[in-house]
């Protein structure tokens, strides 16, 4: 059961908005794979969201990113904020998310 504020269940199919977050362009760094295997989000104001992402071998890395809701530009475009940074390095695939 999930808690009111909480982070989700870990989800293990990474859905396409997840796997879109370019945190290698971002990093500067190249991976030899970097692929999202699984995730948690949490609902604020806006969405976080951490995530496994898969970068070679056995070894993965946790990120935590935020996506705010929506909001009206003086343009009147639909705009979002995005901030990630790195929670652990050096990870497994089956250690805890």
């Amino acid at each position: 059961m999930e808690v009111l504020g909480g982070f989700s269940v870990a989800e293990s199919l990474a859905t396409n908005e997840i796997q879109a977050i370019d945190i290698e362009y971002a990093t500067s760094k190249k991976y030899k794979e970097f692929r999202a295997i699984k995730y948690t989000d949490q609902t604020v104001n806006g969405k976080n969201y951490n995530i496994r992402v898969h970068v070679g071998d056995e070894q993965c890395t946790d990120l935590r990113v935020y996506k705010s809701f929506p909001s009206e530009s003086s343009l009147g475009l639909r705009e979002f904020r995005i901030g990630w940074k790195i929670l652990s390095e050096n990870r497994r695939m089956n250690d805890p998310l």
